[in-house]
């Protein structure tokens, strides 16, 4: 009922069919993806997975200009643990995407990208000068951890309790 409410003011009453498809098809492989650890909890058939589907799919359509985006599963799931009913989730994950950051590096502009790269390597640099040398020295850019990091608010690197 969210889902359909969410997708009534869509031109045509809904989705086009071929956008519609192909965001079914990106969330029933992300989906089963996110947090393996949660098992039977976020199956195919399990409530949470039912949930997080219609909060991203509603999201997609509130945000035509974004849509769906890999990563926004982890905190999807992180909010829909959280927060109950569905309606309740999507507004948490609305105001969460809509910060500055998050939607500048969902839209993958590659400025944007590169001057967080560029702010991520002169803080640690200044601020953790012992690490920021272990990085280089390894060859471990920011490119190579930090967009997964910023896109999934760090849901996916820590542990699911403190997520």
């Amino acid at each position: 009922a969210f889902l359909a409410q969410a997708s009534e003011g869509a031109p045509g009453g809904g989705p086009a069919a071929g956008p519609a498809a192909a965001l079914a098809r990106n969330l029933a492989t992300d989906l089963v993806r996110t947090f393996p650890e949660l098992g039977a909890l976020l199956a195919p058939a399990s409530d949470l997975y039912r949930a997080c589907a219609d909060v991203l799919t509603a999201y997609a359509a509130y945000r035509p200009d974004l849509r769906y985006v890999q990563g926004m599963t982890f905190i999807c799931a992180v909010v829909c643990l959280s927060v109950a009913p569905a309606p309740a989730a999507f507004q948490v994950l609305a105001n969460v995407l809509h910060r500055p950051l998050l939607r500048n590096l969902y839209t993958l502009g590659p400025a944007t990208v590169a001057r967080v790269y560029a702010l991520h390597d002169a803080l640690l640099r200044r601020h953790l000068p012992a690490l920021h040398a272990r990085f280089h020295a390894a060859g471990v850019p920011p490119d190579s951890y930090l967009l997964d990091w910023f896109l999934t608010v760090f849901s996916r690197a820590l542990p699911l309790d403190v997520a």
